[in-house]
């Protein structure tokens, strides 16, 4: 058994609040929580956050900025962090070193020839509207 990221996916480093919710009652519309402090996953400890809501985004620094979130339908666990955090440049941030981390963290055995399949979504927008794409998903039965 060991961790299996399902799937991991990085973006550009302005989109560096990390979203998602904390609470024991999913789907419910209480506040989400946000991260404007990670660093570097390896420096910080591998640090890890519990989401009832099976997602987690990534936005900009203000509470109506644009990001990108994943979902990932009874998964619970994100491994989360921002490489060189604030070390954008005049860069464009799409070639730039700095970036952001997402992977979705499920013990797993890998078996030799043994396919191993998983569904994930990807969604674009506030966090609000990221929140709302996912209870979409969820409820759906996705």
């Amino acid at each position: 058994m060991a961790d299996q990221e399902i799937p991991a996916f990085y973006c550009i480093e302005p989109f560096s609040r990390f979203v998602y919710y904390a609470g024991d009652k999913p789907w419910s519309n209480e506040p989400l929580s946000v991260k404007d402090d990670l660093i570097f996953w390896p420096d910080a400890g591998y640090p890890t956050f519990t989401n009832q809501e099976h997602w987690s985004a990534f936005t900009g620094e203000f509470e109506d900025s644009y990001g990108i979130g994943v979902y990932v339908p009874n998964e619970t666990t994100f491994l989360t962090g921002v490489f060189e955090r604030g070390e954008t440049t005049d860069t464009d941030p799409s070639i730039a070193g700095p970036t952001s981390y997402i992977a979705v963290v499920k013990q797993h055995e890998m078996k030799s020839y043994e396919p191993f399949s998983y569904d994930f979504y990807l969604a674009t927008g506030t966090a609000d509207e990221i929140r709302t794409e996912f209870k979409t998903l969820e409820t759906s039965g996705e």
